[in-house]
C-alpha cells in the first residue's frame, strides 16, 4: 500500500468516525426527547406507527472483581489469567 493510499484511507476513516460521532450525538438527542415524552405522560413506553419505544428499570447483578481482590488477593490471583489483545488506533 502506497503512501498516498495509507493517508486516503486514514483520512476516510477520520471522516467516518467524525460522522459516526455525529449520529450518535444526532440519535442521543432523540432518545432524550423520546424519555422526556414518556416522563410527561407517566409511561414507560410510547407506541408509534411503526415501531415501540421504552424505558424501564433493568436489574442486574455483577460480581464486585475489585471487592473480591481487596478481601481475597491470593484467591483473587489464582482465577486470573493474562489476555492480550490488539488495539487499532488512528491519530
Amino acid at each position: 500500500m502506497t503512501k498516498n493510499i495509507i493517508d486516503e484511507k486514514i483520512n476516510e476513516y477520520r471522516e467516518l468516525s467524525r460522522m459516526k460521532a455525529e449520529l450518535e450525538d444526532a440519535m442521543d438527542s432523540i432518545k432524550m426527547e423520546l424519555i422526556e415524552a414518556m416522563s410527561e405522560a407517566g409511561e414507560d413506553k410510547l407506541e408509534g406507527m411503526s415501531g415501540v419505544a421504552s424505558y424501564k428499570a433493568v436489574e442486574s447483578s455483577r460480581f464486585d472483581s475489585k471487592l473480591f481482590k481487596a478481601r481475597y488477593p491470593e484467591l483473587y490471583a489464582s482465577y486470573c489469567k493474562t489476555q492480550v489483545a490488539k488495539r487499532f488506533t488512528v491519530k
